[in-house]
């Protein structure tokens, strides 16, 4: 996320001065974490817990399996970032470490997330994230054909939700469309109160639960209209039955926005959403 940002503001609304602010964060970001094994360091000297690119981890801990593909990804993205701002040779070495050595285009055209257990919006969330980065500035060519495969295959398992910064993230970059009917009706029916109401649709008659293997329980098979279910951001389960939290917070209209606004940069959508 903070590539993501860092990248946007430096390529569409930095001065010269801010450029440099950035890519000097960006390479103290992105160079410690090549430094200390492609894992980032907290300040206990310690790596954090999901932040972790290494090698060892991905290719050969059946613990880091699911994150394998996704995070090869990441990986390459943030090298290709902070390559584009500082043109330092250190971040084009490791990912042609990464990619020569360690196979992480090999991962990359692995990304499936089809089992029940294993998917989640966080995830689609986070690639989000990453293709726009990797395919504005791949750090090698042949990552821009990778990327629009990899595209292609992650979308597949979240297209029928009609998730708007999904969606526009793939009809931009994977060189394919998708309908856009449904994320933009999201966008329409997305509720102006942003107090975490709950509201629970589990006894509603018109609904059925999904009984395959793996999904969690009290999950819907299909995604409510928004202005039916409870506050439900694009990291966030929209099948699950009960959504919200009693009204004790109220949460940020940042997700709305940044697909609205993705849309109309990108020509996806051309006139306000009404």
């Amino acid at each position: 996320g903070h590539l993501f940002g860092y990248l946007n503001y430096y390529d569409l609304a930095a001065t010269p001065a801010e450029k440099k602010l950035v890519a000097d964060q960006v390479e103290r970001i992105v160079g410690g974490i090549v430094d200390h094994g492609y894992k980032l360091q907290d300040v206990d000297g310690k790596g954090t817990r999901w932040a972790n690119w290494s090698p060892d981890s991905l290719n050969n801990d059946p613990q880091w399996f699911e994150e394998r593909n996704g995070n090869s990804a990441e990986i390459l993205s943030h090298l290709g970032v902070a390559y584009h701002m500082t043109k330092n040779r250190k971040f084009l070495d490791a990912a042609q470490t990464l990619i020569k050595k360690h196979g992480y285009i090999r991962n990359m055209l692995n990304t499936h997330f089809v089992t029940p257990s294993e998917r989640t919006h966080i995830n689609d969330e986070l690639l989000s994230m990453v293709y726009p980065n990797l395919m504005q500035h791949p750090i090698v060519p042949e990552l821009a054909l990778v990327g629009r495969q990899t595209i292609k295959q992650w979308h597949e398992t979240c297209a029928r939700d009609s998730i708007p910064f999904y969606d526009f993230v793939y009809n931009r970059f994977s060189g394919n469309k998708v309908n856009l009917t449904g994320a933009i009706e999201v966008l329409k029916k997305w509720p102006l109160d942003l107090i975490e109401w709950t509201v629970d649709n589990s006894k509603r008659e018109d609904v059925h639960f999904d009984k395959t293997p793996g999904v969690e329980a009290m999950f819907l098979d299909r995604v409510l209209p928004r202005d039916e279910m409870g506050i439900c951001m694009w990291d966030q389960e929209p099948y699950k039955a009960i959504i919200g939290n009693g009204g004790a917070r109220e949460d940020k209209p940042c997700d709305w926005l940044l697909a609205y606004w993705m849309g109309r940069y990108y020509g996806i959508i051309s006139a306000p959403v009404k």
